[in-house]
């Protein structure tokens, strides 16, 4: 892809990049144990007999270990091979020569999760974003160094660009649909590993009503939007206080936006 132009792009704000400290550890890790069992071999005949064979078995272990370190190195600079610009109005992925735009005013799904040892913390430890359905998913973890800080930024940048054209879309007496993934599904991802193997269901909103899994509910109705701090939960109630949707907030792909628009579709319909 051809470098997008920067009066569409605006200006670069920040570049970041993955931390190779990790490849260099496996590296290391597994010279050094190659080179004891190197050690260990060279040795063996100056030891009893009853132990050559026990220290043959160590060298075989440490062995099948360091090929282990060596194994994955590809994987990880793999993982590791892109890199992320963030631009005013949109984000690129570079791997290699390749370049990939999406404009955040474009940018239907953002999607932040947890995983590793910080899945069930509630630390959004991924960010993968896309145009639509259609498109496929490009990943930055917390690998990426700064990736907090670049989390940050983009969540930012999106609700900044994106939610004018959601609001004039809704104005324009357009439905806007939301992508999310059920509660169950996400406690599934947690546990396969699988995350961005996403089956989502639509959630869609206009100035007259939601529709979500079946039920319609007029956005006049609307009246609350919970963010449970400890559950993880978002729910929308209606005026009675009855819940009218729930589900944890990290399924619903572009949560910041989806709060915002809804934030907006309430007061309007107060005015």
């Amino acid at each position: 892809m051809e470098r997008p132009a920067a009066s569409s792009t605006g200006k670069l704000i920040s570049s970041y990049r993955y931390g190779q400290g990790f490849i260099y550890f496996l590296m290391v890790s597994g010279v050094s144990t190659l080179l004891l069992a190197v050690f260990l071999f060279s040795v063996r005949n100056k030891a009893p007999a009853d132990a050559q064979s026990a220290i043959l078995g160590a060298v075989a272990l440490l062995v099948a270990i360091a090929c282990g370190f060596f194994a994955v190195v590809p994987w990880q600079r793999r993982l590791r091979a892109a890199r992320h610009e963030v631009y005013e109005h949109g984000l690129v992925q570079v791997v290699g020569s390749q370049r990939s735009y999406v404009a955040f005013a474009g940018m239907e799904d953002l999607y932040l999760f947890s995983s590793g040892q910080t899945a069930l913390t509630g630390l959004m430890s991924n960010l993968a974003y896309r145009r639509n359905n259609a498109d496929a998913f490009r990943w930055a973890n917390d690998s990426l160094k700064r990736f907090y800080e670049f989390q940050q930024l983009v969540r930012e940048l999106h609700v900044r660009d994106r939610l004018p054209v959601v609001i004039a879309a809704l104005q324009a007496g357009e439905a806007v649909t939301f992508n999310y993934v059920p509660t169950g599904e996400v406690w599934k991802k947690r546990v396969s590993g699988r995350f961005l193997d996403v089956r989502t269901r639509p959630l869609t909103i206009s100035r007259e009503c939601l529709q979500v899994e079946g039920r319609s509910v007029p956005t006049a109705a609307l009246r609350d939007v919970d963010v449970g701090a400890w559950t993880q939960n978002v729910t929308l109630k209606d005026a009675g206080g009855a819940t009218v949707f729930s589900t944890m907030a990290v399924g619903i792909l572009s949560f910041d936006l989806f709060l915002e628009t809804v934030g907006w579709l309430v007061q309007d319909a107060q005015r």
